[in-house]
Formats: structure tokens, C-alpha cells, sequence
């Protein structure tokens, strides 16, 4: 084994651009950087956004909710068609 590299560390070139990868992420519109919490915060909020507009988009009559087909052996092996 040499003693410059350790096969357990793994690859810091890996782990590099995972950081940037996670770095860019949590960058704002503006460019300033958020913090995880905030990051988080952010992504229920939008989820929370998301579900209300297609709520309203069913209420309203502008969209349709989508049926889900269900093979007839699926069915049959759960015992509902």
C-alpha cells in the first residue's frame, strides 16, 4: 500500500465534484448560497405550491386526474377485479 493514497478515503476527485454538485444546488436565483435547512424549507414550500395549484387546477375543471389502468392479472391476484 502506498502511503499517499488509502483505498478506504476514497476518490477525491469523486468526492470534489460531488461538493460542487451540492454547492450548486443550494445556490439562489440571485446567487447567494443557502443553507441546508433553508434549501429544504424551499423544496416543501414549492411542493406545497405544486399540490395547491393542481388542486385548484381539478376543483376548477381545467385538468383531469389521470385513471391509473390495472392489468386484469394484477387485479385478480389481489383479489378486486
Amino acid at each position: 500500500m502506498d502511503e499517499t493514497h488509502d483505498p478506504f478515503l476514497g476518490d477525491d476527485k469523486l468526492f470534489a465534484k460531488r461538493d460542487a454538485e451540492m454547492q450548486q444546488k443550494l445556490k439562489r436565483r440571485d446567487g447567494s448560497t443557502m443553507t441546508l435547512a433553508q434549501s429544504k424549507r424551499a423544496n416543501e414550500m414549492n411542493k406545497d405550491l405544486n399540490a395547491w395549484e393542481e388542486n385548484r387546477m381539478f376543483t376548477s375543471g381545467v385538468a383531469r386526474a389521470r385513471q391509473v389502468r390495472c392489468c386484469a392479472a394484477f387485479c385478480s391476484s389481489q383479489g378486486t377485479a
